[in-house]
């Protein structure tokens, strides 16, 4: 059980950014909402939404997130902590049962301090070169507006991003403009068997950090299938306890 649940945290801590932003209720323009949605629309209710502007979103140049993890099944909680410094350097701590499973890059390497997964080097591949906030990225070069559709009884717009070997389906909710839900989709061969491995994360709980909404409750569920068999994990409940916008961060702290 132990080592499946080092698993589970290699694999969260290999997919897991510090800079996801997702922001508590703020009205979006009433002109914008009116317009037929695009691609650019969706993302700059979001920018609105999450930081007033785009401008300021970008101004977002460091952050640190503590909290606790809470597995379903599992009586001891993970406790955290996640460093993000743009352009793209971030490091994870988790710490379950005394010992800490950490995940990093540096700006130019990959690093971590423990085994435990068949397919660590594909995980590596597909996640370099790493950015900062993923929706300032998100372009008509890699991204396409997918309609509209009802997700947990409310309107939501989805946008589907291909980034190198992952595919991203992305929901936005129709009147306040934030991301709701992400479905994190990739293929990993392990032993020679292809695995469709899919991670969904939701957003609740926002609340205010220096002019910043932010997440202080993510659920994560991960699920992998092959032709013949389907894995599930265990549900991961998140609290965020703190944000700190803009620290100062050494690179030093960006290292094993």
């Amino acid at each position: 059980m132990k080592r499946k649940i080092f698993t589970l945290l290699i694999i969260v801590s290999y997919i897991v950014k510090a800079a996801n932003l997702e922001v508590g209720y703020t009205a979006v323009s009433n002109t914008i909402l009116e317009q037929e949605p695009t691609l650019e629309s969706v993302l700059h209710n979001y920018y609105i939404a999450v930081a007033g502007s785009k401008e300021k979103l970008e101004q977002l140049t460091s952050l640190v997130s503590k909290g606790e993890m809470s597995i379903k099944d599992v009586p001891n909680k993970v406790s955290f902590e996640i460093k993000y410094k743009t352009p793209n350097k971030y490091i994870s701590k988790f710490l379950f049962m005394g010992k800490t499973t950490i995940t990093g890059f540096d700006g130019k390497n990959l690093f971590y301090n423990m085994s435990a997964v068949d397919y660590e080097d594909q995980l590596r591949e597909r996640l370099l070169p790493l950015k900062g906030i993923s929706e300032l990225y998100y372009t008509s070069d890699n991204a396409v507006f997918d309609g509209k559709e009802m997700l947990a009884g409310k309107e939501v717009y989805k946008i589907i991003v291909t980034d190198n070997f992952v595919k991203h389906v992305v929901y936005f909710d129709l009147k306040t403009g934030f991301k709701v839900k992400e479905d994190i989709i990739e293929c990993i061969e392990v032993n020679e068997v292809v695995n469709e491995v899919v991670m969904t994360k939701e957003y609740s709980d926002y609340k205010n950090f220096n002019g910043y909404k932010l997440p202080t409750k993510i659920t994560t569920n991960i699920i992998r299938k092959t032709d013949t068999k389907t894995y599930t994990f265990p549900e991961i409940q998140e609290t965020i306890t703190k944000y700190k916008i803009n620290p100062k961060l050494n690179d030093s702290e960006f290292k094993l």
